[in-house]
């Protein structure tokens, strides 16, 4: 192997290491010395790329690199500033390098995973309950519907059908279909007829609908907290 050239750097990750590599201006960057070598590089090179303009050259837009200038770093967040940050965007190697975070053991990593866990579960349960008040609110609405119906007096059409309004007659049928008649599509009874008929094809829709409102009360009661209760005798 040939000796190498005096001043010769081996392309390594070593050469990161050398004192002439990532210098910077101001404080912290480069030594005083060096400093004031970079800066009268750049004032040279900002004076070449003035002649070039002035010889009709577009000097300025095509030369205008600017040495780095070393900036001031945030060291000093608190332990809740940490956490905000590390939640926004993720928890990742690059998030940690970018708050100076060089050590992770005093639990701040430890406390955003778990309110971000926290935050999940949360997620799941307003999805889940808000499911149920959807739930809830179909049902609610269909006994009011029958009802209504029940305290007109029942009224039928000439045909001796239930008479209700297209509203009225998808509102009931949504909430009893899925229970009583799981093979059929609510999607498929937009029409007030094919609703009415289907409402007829069951041995008692009226005795469904009895069902159905004491399941709505039932499903009350659970989705609402009492104000006041009752202590035990003792």
């Amino acid at each position: 192997m040939e000796e190498e050239e005096e001043g010769f750097i081996p392309m390594s990750r070593a050469a990161v290491h050398h004192p002439k590599v990532r210098w910077e201006l101001g404080e912290g960057g480069a030594s005083e010395e060096n400093g004031k070598r970079l800066e009268l590089l750049q004032e040279a090179y900002l004076e070449g790329a003035a002649r070039l303009e002035s010889l009709g050259y577009n000097g300025i837009d095509t030369f205008d690199t600017q040495l780095p200038v070393t900036a001031k770093r945030k060291f000093n967040l608190t332990e809740e500033e940490k956490n905000e940050k590390l939640m926004k965007g993720g928890i990742t190697s690059c998030k940690l390098h970018n708050l100076a975070l060089t050590v992770v053991n005093a639990g701040v990593v430890l406390e955003a995973m778990k309110r971000k866990e926290n935050a999940v579960k949360e997620n799941e349960k307003k999805k889940e309950k808000d499911g149920k008040v959807n739930e809830l609110n179909v049902l609610d609405d269909a006994v009011f519907e029958w009802q209504s119906w029940v305290g007109k007096g029942r009224p039928m059409d000439k045909n001796d059908k239930v008479k209700l309004s297209q509203a009225a007659a998808k509102t009931i049928v949504k909430a009893l279909m899925p229970r009583v008649d799981p093979t059929k599509k609510v999607k498929d009874y937009t029409a007030k007829y094919k609703c009415v008929e289907w409402l007829h094809g069951l041995n008692s829709w009226e005795a469904e609908m009895d069902v159905l409102g004491k399941e709505a009360g039932r499903k009350t009661k659970e989705m609402h907290t009492p104000m006041f209760s009752i202590a035990p005798k003792t």
